[in-house]
């Protein structure tokens, strides 16, 4: 679970004070009601010892622009705020609780002007936990938290510093003359898109957004999507817009669709738009099962300056001829260096430190990290310096007396080289003297072994700073009399395991499997694909039993012609196989 931090609770408290003196110091006739378990339940409830037991009580004493103060406890009770600008104030998320269990009861309905501040909601039977009528002009939403439910937000609607967790537990706007606006909101567990919005001018900003089904954010217009970290894991993208205007913006976002470090699962962004102007910079995108970007619609243009996109297949795809992306200033394609987990500032050495727009600045005056904690709206911290990614992915072959091992290369902008480790005693502790090698690449040949003996191998990366990671798990070969390999267990998914070397002059190595799931022997095909996504060569398009393979490509395309230098995308499929089809990226270098 990724947990929301505030920046400065000290600010967010002040803010919350300074408003609820600006509401009440309105009108000198604006008056405060109080609710409690504690109170005498005595009309009109204008202090604790007179509060009354049900919310509602008081809120029905209160007049335009009066304060309800909600008392620590839980409340089994229904709030219906029917006077205009009336302030419901509870004394704290973690102190506060209102909550309610009847299915199509929404818990506070509003139907005029209000503010809602330091209570936490539940829904126990998901569903909606705020939703004005639609005679609403604006209400605002902050330091709150939502369990199991959410909030359909018309009319003006501000949320900001509030926790949005469960099925039902998004924020949603219908269609009009909308203006809603998300500010430093945490949304976790929905079983739909956590912001989905009609509204015609949406800003959301500084907000940690994950979801498992849903794309991350929906909007039809979007206006200004900054310092957003978005994480999906089997939608089909972070942010969907087709917006209904010019001059919109996505700055400083951090987009994620995987599952792992490198298993790619969707796109990062789809945006569909008619005789528009959009810009996008400064953000960072691992995603792509079929591409980072999918720009549709007519005579639009998408202005991509500065952005970082790693592991997508293809950059962009443009899905009209009077469609153009500007891609002139700043694509880079850097393994971003996140500080790991759920984690996503970045570490010490990331390409993405001052890589972005030079117009932007960070909040310490320097040029803007590429990424959700850069920009004016994102944070100063401190970039720590870590250890590499331990090794991964290793297998073993043996060939022509040799036992060949490789494993996923490290992608770290401060990665030096690894080292090898090697016993012959299963769940050995690796020290100084069991070092064979320390290559600078993904793959190693161990010449010096007798057939019949089981080797052991356990692996480290290491860095320039002399960081090294822990050790990787134990792999076991066996040599046989006739130089072979026992293998143990089959591949349970088809996938591209390594590709080494990797820059590769000549020829590269790519390790794939065949998986032990569908219909055997299983159908796979290795492809490999120019970053545009059109297929350069066909390796292997066979039925073959479940295992695992090697695939040479020389770095020529099917007519047996040399191709350019550049990088391209290896990627391997099964027919009627679920899981697999993992992209790796190869580089050539003549």
């Amino acid at each position: 679970m990724i947990y929301i931090t505030f920046e400065n609770r000290g600010a967010m408290k002040k803010a919350i004070i300074i408003t609820l003196i600006s509401i009440s110091a309105q009108t000198s006739l604006a008056d405060y009601h109080y609710a409690s378990h504690e109170g005498s339940n005595t009309y009109p409830y204008t202090s604790w010892a007179t509060a009354a037991h049900l919310i509602q009580d008081a809120v029905d004493a209160a007049d335009r622009r009066d304060t309800i103060f909600v008392g620590t406890g839980d409340y089994y009770q229904r709030v219906f705020l029917h006077t205009d600008s009336l302030s419901l104030v509870g004394m704290g998320m973690d102190s506060t609780r209102i909550w309610y269990d009847i299915p199509l009861y929404i818990i506070v309905r509003i139907d005029s002007s209000a503010y809602i501040a330091n209570i936490e909601f539940e829904h126990t039977d998901n569903y909606l936990i705020i939703s004005p009528s639609i005679f609403v002009r604006q209400f605002e939403v902050n330091n709150c938290r939502f369990l199991g439910g959410g909030i359909s937000a018309e009319g003006r609607a501000l949320i900001r510093n509030s926790y949005f967790n469960g099925e039902h537990s998004y924020v949603i706007s219908g269609i009009g003359d909308d203006y809603l606006h998300i500010e430093n909101c945490y949304f976790c567990g929905a079983d739909f898109s956590p912001i989905y919005s009609y509204s015609d001018t949406n800003i959301i900003l500084n907000n940690i957004i994950t979801t498992e089904w849903g794309s991350g954010i929906i909007l039809a217009t979007g206006d200004y999507v900054a310092n957003n970290l978005v994480v999906v894991r089997m939608a089909p993208q972070c942010i969907y817009m087709w917006p209904r205007n010019d001059g919109v913006c996505l700055v400083n976002n951090t987009l994620d669709t995987t599952s792992t470090d490198f298993q790619v699962l969707g796109r990062g962004i789809r945006i569909i738009g008619e005789n528009r102007s959009i810009t996008m910079s400064n953000n960072d995108i691992v995603s792509g099962e079929d591409m980072a970007v999918w720009f549709g619609g007519y005579n639009s243009t998408l202005y991509a300056s500065y952005n970082n996109i790693w592991r997508a297949p293809v950059d962009f795809v443009v899905d009209s001829p009077s469609s153009q992306v500007d891609t002139s200033f700043g694509l880079l394609h850097e393994y971003p260096m996140y500080m790991g987990g759920d984690d996503y500032h970045l570490q010490a050495f990331s390409p993405l430190i001052d890589a972005g727009d030079p117009a932007i600045l960070d909040v310490d005056g320097s040029r803007s990290d590429i990424g959700c904690y850069g920009g004016p709206g994102g944070c100063s911290y401190t970039y720590l310096d870590m250890a590499p990614l331990i090794p991964d992915s290793i297998s073993a072959f043996v060939d022509s007396g040799a036992i060949i091992l490789s494993w996923r290369y490290n992608y770290e902008a401060d990665f030096n080289r690894y080292q090898v480790y090697r016993d012959t005693i299963p769940g050995f502790q690796p020290s100084i003297f069991d070092i064979i090698a320390e290559p600078d690449t993904s793959y190693y040949e161990d010449t010096d072994i007798l057939p019949g003996t089981p080797y052991y191998y356990r692996l480290t990366s290491v860095d320039n700073q002399g960081n090294i990671s822990d050790f990787s798990e134990e792999i076991a070969v066996i040599p046989t009399s006739a130089w072979d390999i026992i293998e143990a267990n089959l591949p349970y998914e088809p996938r591209i395991t390594s590709a080494y070397p990797n820059p590769f002059n000549s020829n590269v190595v790519i390790v794939y499997s065949a998986s032990n799931l569908g219909p055997q022997p299983p159908q796979v095909t290795l492809k490999v694909y120019d970053i545009q996504g059109r297929v350069v060569k066909t390796l292997v398009d066979d039925r073959i039993p479940q295992g695992t393979y090697r695939a040479i490509w020389d770095g020529t395309n099917d007519s047996g012609e040399p191709v350019a230098s550049g990088t391209y995308i290896a990627r391997v499929s099964q027919w009627d196989c679920p899981g697999g089809d993992f992209p790796v990226k190869i580089t050539l270098i003549k």
